[in-house]
């Protein structure tokens, strides 16, 4: 069986923030975004990764919080291990 970093690796790399555009573009979202709902509209506008968890969410009548056990749960890891990764 894989392990939890194994597993999550491929997410995080695809997250990354280590190119010096990608920050560039973060800073100016923040800097464009009076609020928090803008800039939470501006990051699903401008990114699909955001785009796809956006519709995910809004397709399973959960909250964040509840999808993300619930989709822990069904491949069968930890979510409390994941959370203290950070």
């Amino acid at each position: 069986m894989n392990s939890l970093y194994q597993q999550l690796n491929p997410t995080v790399n695809n997250l990354s923030l280590s190119r010096n555009s990608n920050i560039q573009n973060i800073i100016s979202l923040f800097k464009n975004s009076p609020n928090p709902q803008m800039l939470l509209n501006n990051l699903i506008k401008n990114n699909p990764q955001m785009q796809n968890l956006y519709m995910l969410i809004q397709n399973s009548n959960k909250t964040p919080k509840e999808l993300f056990y619930t989709m822990a749960n069904e491949k069968g890891v930890d979510p409390n291990s994941i959370l203290n990764l950070f």
